[in-house]
C-alpha cells in the first residue's frame, strides 16, 4: 500500500464536520480496487502527491462532485475542478447540504487557533472566481 496526497483538492479534516464521511466517499470509490496515480510532485512533508484514476474516472474529480473535498486553490491549475466544487455546491451534495453554512475549508480550519480574521466563505464563489484563484 502507498499513501497518497490528492493533487488539488482538501478534504474535511477528521474533527471537522463531514470529516469521516468524506474519507467513507473515497474508501467507497477505491478500498480494495485497483487505481492508477499520477504522480505530481513530492511534497516537503516527502509525500507523494498525484491524481488517482480509477478506470476513467478522475478519482480527485470525483470526490469534488460528491461534494468530499474543496478545491485546494492554492495548488489546483485544473479548471475542470472548479466546476465539479461548484456543481457539487449548486446541488447541495456532501459537506455543501451540510446546515451548517457556509463549511470551512480545512486549510483555515487547521489554524483555526492562529486565525485573527473570519474565515472565508466559498459558499457563493463563482466559477470565475475559483478559476481566477488557482495557483495563488
Amino acid at each position: 500500500m502507498i499513501r497518497v496526497r490528492l493533487h488539488a483538492i482538501d478534504a474535511p479534516e477528521h474533527d471537522q464536520p463531514y470529516g469521516k464521511a468524506a474519507r467513507r466517499e473515497l474508501s467507497r470509490l477505491v478500498y480494495l480496487r485497483k487505481v492508477e496515480v499520477e504522480p505530481i510532485e513530492q511534497d516537503e512533508y516527502d509525500r507523494l502527491v498525484g491524481r488517482l484514476w480509477l478506470d476513467e474516472m478522475d478519482v480527485n474529480a470525483e470526490l469534488l462532485r460528491l461534494g468530499a473535498a474543496w478545491v485546494y486553490r492554492r495548488y489546483a491549475r485544473e479548471p475542470d475542478y472548479c466546476g465539479a466544487e461548484q456543481e457539487a455546491r449548486a446541488q447541495e451534495r456532501g459537506l455543501w447540504g451540510l446546515p451548517s453554512i457556509p463549511p470551512v475549508a480545512p486549510w483555515e480550519w487547521r489554524h483555526r487557533d492562529k486565525r485573527r480574521k473570519p474565515f472565508t466563505d466559498y459558499s457563493d464563489q463563482s466559477l470565475a472566481e475559483c478559476v481566477a484563484s488557482l495557483g495563488k
